[in-house]
């Protein structure tokens, strides 16, 4: 008589009458019974097919034959230096060498197909499959989620909070949701557990965390850092830009290091809006299109540092460590200009995503704007400080696309992530280079050259 049958028929027995039966397929706890079923699942894996277990699982035939080879190894020695103490002679050590190790390993499948048949005779192995969740772990709020069975004839539950559709005794969860197709979440975390279910059977439990995210949600940016004023060391600054569709609430974030400062209760960053976080208000001029804030104490370094932001649950929404010498920009280290982020879009971690921008030319360029608000968008990356036309063409960029510039200068084309996938150097006049090989997309173009340089946006067909 099998251990199952015995326990099943003992009163004081390990399982009593929680157990299945191989007689009666509702015998039992429903609810003992599956999370049973999960155990040999997880530990030993399918009762089906040939039996063997999951490859990795804790009791597979893979995993104890590897475990009583590797055992094995580890007490040859001992094991012979037992035979010699013991004066047992040669034979007794090539016999469990080379008869009973290895009839052991040999009878390991059948031992484990005869476990895993059993439990699925007494109805405590899965015959259903698991759900899969095919959702991406980030999604936006508009997006559907969807949950894939596997199993005919079958309804799905789930729940949204990481507990198990399967309540106590084995009916379905309070918490439980019936799956009638796909479906959205509003914004915010969730852990989605799931299960297959048809009459006095559960599925195996499956389950997936997924973020909900604004269909746009504000992103902050760093985008300009002043560390090294020219004429007054304390006109030092910094830019935040909320490059999302969003408005951005910063209302308690705070900068870990380089400053002190932690932004009021109700600031929001409207959508593409920059604000500046200065050390005096009094000077730092010529930036009126910007609200301004003045930190609470403490200098940005003049030899490059880290500049952390984080949330009011503490976690880090923008960093950039800076630095003085190449490859950051060094017309910003005291020459009279800022590091300035060419877009938003790029990667500001990288150096090369920064340029040097001039206090002087940005302070006109926003008494114009201010004075001139009616009059058509006038950018520095379209006109350079040395007021010498360069020009791209076509753009959209097609195979190859054309400069005119007016001396020898070195085109690089940036991708959105900051990383620079084109270089070459030009001669004076128009010269050209093969952009064949980029895939349809946005991409930024910096023409530098000695005396002058330029940026570009320009999409790729």
């Amino acid at each position: 008589m099998d251990l199952l049958t015995m326990e099943h028929k003992r009163s004081g027995g390990i399982f009593g009458n929680f157990m299945g039966s191989n007689t009666n397929a509702t015998a039992g706890n429903l609810e003992f019974k599956t999370l049973v079923k999960d155990a040999v699942l997880q530990y030993m894996g399918p009762a089906s097919g040939n039996f063997s277990g999951t490859d990795g699982a804790t009791l597979s035939v893979v995993n104890v034959q590897n475990k009583i080879k590797s055992t094995m190894t580890e007490l040859d020695r001992l094991y012979k230096l037992d035979a010699a103490y013991m004066g047992y002679t040669g034979n007794v050590y090539e016999q469990w060498k080379n008869v009973d190790g290895p009839r052991i390993i040999a009878q390991v499948p059948e031992r484990v197909s005869f476990n895993l048949k059993k439990w699925l005779e007494y109805n405590m192995a899965h015959t259903l499959l698991p759900n899969e969740i095919p959702t991406s772990s980030t999604i936006k709020k508009t997006d559907q989620i969807q949950i894939s069975n596997p199993n005919s004839g079958t309804q799905v539950y789930y729940t949204l909070n990481g507990t198990d559709p399967m309540g106590n005794d084995g009916v379905i969860s309070q918490e439980a949701h019936l799956y009638n197709g796909t479906f959205t979440l509003p914004v915010g975390t969730y852990n989605i557990m799931t299960r297959a279910f048809t009459t006095n059977n559960w599925g195996p439990k499956s389950s997936k965390a997924i973020k909900v995210e604004d269909v746009n949600p504000g992103k902050f940016v760093i985008t300009g850092i002043n560390y090294k004023p020219q004429t007054n060391g304390d006109a030092e600054f910094l830019m935040i830009t909320n490059a999302g569709g969003a408005d951005l609430d910063v209302s308690g974030y705070t900068i870990a290091d380089a400053i002190v400062y932690k932004f009021p209760d109700g600031t929001k960053i409207s959508p593409n809006q920059t604000i500046m976080l200065v050390k005096d208000l009094t000077l730092v001029t010529g930036f009126s299109q910007y609200n301004k804030f003045q930190w609470t104490s403490g200098s940005l370094s003049n030899s490059g540092e880290p500049i952390t932001f984080k949330d009011t649950a503490g976690n880090t929404i923008d960093y950039v460590s800076f630095g003085s010498i190449l490859p950051w920009p060094t017309e910003a280290n005291g020459l009279g200009s800022y590091l300035k982020l060419i877009s938003s879009d790029l990667n500001n971690e990288l150096p090369e995503s920064w340029e040097a921008a001039s206090i002087s030319t940005a302070s006109a360029f926003a008494k114009a704007k201010t004075a001139k608000s009616d009059e058509r968008k006038i950018t520095s990356d379209l006109v350079p400080a040395s007021g010498q036309e360069i020009k791209i063409y076509p753009v959209p960029m097609k195979n190859i696309l054309f400069i005119n510039i007016n001396e020898e200068s070195v085109i690089s084309i940036y991708n959105t992530a900051g990383q620079m996938v084109k270089t070459k150097k030009l001669s004076a006049g128009k010269d050209s280079i093969d952009v064949s090989g980029l895939s349809q997309g946005g991409y930024l173009v910096k023409i530098q050259g000695e005396k002058e340089s330029k940026v570009f946006k320009a999409t790729k067909e």
